[in-house]
């Protein structure tokens, strides 16, 4: 892939489903050797929403394009999960245009919560050691690796 000319849309949303529901969304945007970063926060004690703009150079265009492709997330997947019951849903989407195009979207529960039998009751008895329903949770940690990556830079 070039890396002159990145262009990318990311979001990575966590909700909590509980008393004191909250949530937190990270979006990034890539383009026209810019990155846009805007976290947005919700619900019970959210924090300040900010937006940061920076500039890129080529160099930097390449240490993101590199990062993404180490941690796999310029990666064709699409994986749909309920986000229903007590616990925290995630939501991640990252599309990359360009020479290589590539799209990942995943949703689903990334922390199921709750005792065993009620995660048992709810969700199935599979669920019980893992506390998740998505099979590639990975992505999550990946991206979570991003954003750090990116503010950091």
């Amino acid at each position: 892939m070039s890396y002159t000319g990145l262009k990318l849309n990311f979001t990575l949303a966590y909700r909590e489903t509980s008393k004191d529901s909250n949530s937190e969304t990270t979006k990034i945007r890539i383009e026209n050797g810019k990155i846009f970063i805007d976290k947005e926060y919700g619900g019970f004690k959210a924090g300040k929403n900010t937006k940061v703009e920076k500039g890129m150079d080529e160099v930097t265009e390449k240490h993101i394009m590199d990062f993404i492709i180490d941690k796999h997330l310029n990666t064709n997947i699409e994986e749909l999960k309920p986000t229903d019951n007590m616990g925290i849903s995630g939501y991640l989407k990252i599309e990359l245009f360009g020479d290589e195009p590539s799209k990942l979207h995943i949703e689903g529960k990334t922390n199921i919560w709750g005792s065993d039998d009620y995660i048992k009751q709810n969700w199935g008895e599979k669920y019980l050691e893992s506390k998740t329903n998505i099979d590639n949770i990975k992505y999550f940690k990946a991206a979570d690796e991003l954003v750090q990556f990116v503010i950091g830079l």
